[in-house]
């Protein structure tokens, strides 16, 4: 795993200018298209022999956040994107502040940080239960939303959890496990231990369509509506002495979460 800490501004360019860098230090991730336009980002996560091949591109032309869509393939000639797609101009979004960010980056899938905003996003594949298949998966907001994706379901106002292709190849809505819209709050991630430590499990993810779990978000855990003593930038380390950091916004109910950074 790969952690990254920065500074950035809400001005246009600014993501993708960070995701241009960081992004392919990793072996699994590449520039598409580098002439696809001014502040447009167009990144292919490729793996085949782990059945991993998507697309993600940023549209970064405005200040404050930038668009993100997933899509299955992508036509370099015509700069566009081809085969299934989740896109949408302000619904899809990153959030951009002037301040801190971190940046996770493993081989399958991203995660960007406003320390600021207290937000997260999480970007590529799950830690899938069935290997063989390939389900990129997206979890973002709107661009002017304050509910944390990766804190929150999708039943929270302007957050969306969107898998490109399904068990069955279909493109879904997906959830974590354990919410439902009278279960806002519900954190099915951690409990404080007894004895004081933190018990820490990655985010189940389910189909909302087939009710099967697809898989795990990689290196996040949501808290939910109960932060359980801990504050925004806090870090706890697991059994296996890795460190993660919390995100907890100053309305608890706009969902906290943490991001593994080791």
């Amino acid at each position: 795993m790969s952690w990254y800490d920065g500074t950035l501004t809400a001005a246009a360019g600014q993501l993708k200018a960070i995701l241009d860098e960081k992004l392919p230090l990793n072996d699994f991730w590449h520039i598409e298209d580098a002439g696809a336009g001014e502040n447009i980002g167009v990144y292919h996560n490729y793996d085949p022999d782990n059945n991993v091949d998507y697309i993600v591109l940023i549209s970064d032309n405005q200040a404050n956040y930038a668009s993100l869509a997933l899509w299955a393939g992508w036509d370099s000639g015509a700069h566009a994107g081809t085969g299934a797609s989740w896109s949408s101009a302000t619904e899809y979004t990153i959030r951009k502040t002037a301040g801190a960010y971190g940046l996770s980056v493993l081989d399958h899938r991203f995660v960007f940080a406003n320390k600021e905003t207290k937000l997260g996003y999480y970007v590529g594949q799950l830690l899938r239960f069935d290997v063989t298949k390939n389900m990129p998966c997206m979890t973002v907001g709107d661009s002017t939303g304050d509910n944390n994706p990766v804190g929150r379901g999708p039943y929270a106002t302007y957050v969306y959890w969107l898998c490109l292709a399904d068990e069955v190849g279909v493109g879904r809505t997906v959830a974590p496990l354990g919410y439902s819209a009278s279960e806002s709050y519900f954190g099915n991630a951690y409990c404080l231990t007894s004895d004081g430590r933190y018990f820490l499990r990655e985010t189940a993810v389910v189909n909302r369509t087939s009710l099967k779990l697809l898989g795990l978000l990689e290196g996040v855990a949501l808290i939910g509506g109960d932060a359980q003593g801990l504050a925004n930038l806090d870090t706890v380390t697991d059994e296996n002495a890795a460190e993660w950091l919390a995100l907890v916004p100053a309305t608890i109910n706009r969902g906290a979460c943490l991001i593994r950074k080791s």
